[in-house]
């Protein structure tokens, strides 16, 4: 997908990913965790009547790469000036690439 997001991009263009991550603050990271897999997959299941999707969205955001993993992957696609900007206390991180 890197690949084919760098291939269609403009010279110069740049490339944003929005993701869900694991916040690393002591604080925050107990909290978040609880929130993610206790509380949101029943207020969302009762909306939506789909738990496990959100049982699944747990799981893919625990097994997701970790920030530098996906730089690599981002610089090994031929983006450059990669980086990576935390949010929300670590909850969601934004990665950067330029073509």
């Amino acid at each position: 997908g890197l690949n084919e997001m760098h291939r269609v991009l403009k010279p110069g263009g740049k490339l944003l990913i929005l993701e869900f991550s694991r916040p690393q603050n002591p604080v925050i990271k107990p909290l978040y965790n609880f929130y993610l897999n206790r509380v949101l997959p029943k207020i969302a299941g009762l909306v939506s009547g789909d738990t496990e999707a959100y049982e699944y969205l747990a799981s893919s955001i625990a097994e997701f790469y970790a920030p530098e993993e996906l730089l690599s992957m981002m610089q090994q696609a031929g983006f450059a000036a990669t980086y990576h900007r935390p949010l929300t206390f670590g909850v969601v991180t934004v990665y950067v690439g330029v073509k």
